[in-house]
């Protein structure tokens, strides 16, 4: 059976709040996987990336995050219902 993803891509400020942004940021991926039909007892992230932008003086990055799991079975589908 497929796995279903969700990704997120965006620039972000780290204002001495990095570990937070971060968890933010990989929730909004599994959950777009969830709502991508993907089974939200199994999704997990299996990349993240941060570069690093040049040539500004905060610390900003692009990143990507993206997760994974197993398509939710027509009975899970009906439970959540």
């Amino acid at each position: 059976i497929a796995q279903v993803s969700g990704q997120i891509e965006e620039v972000v400020t780290y204002d001495g709040d990095r570990p937070e942004k971060l968890q933010e940021a990989r929730e909004r991926a599994i959950r777009r996987a969830v709502e991508a039909g993907a089974d939200g007892d199994r999704v997990e992230v299996v990349e993240q990336d941060e570069v690093p932008l040049a040539y500004v003086t905060e610390p900003i990055v692009r990143l990507r995050i993206k997760a994974v799991g197993p398509l939710r079975t027509s009975e899970q589908r009906i439970q959540n219902a």
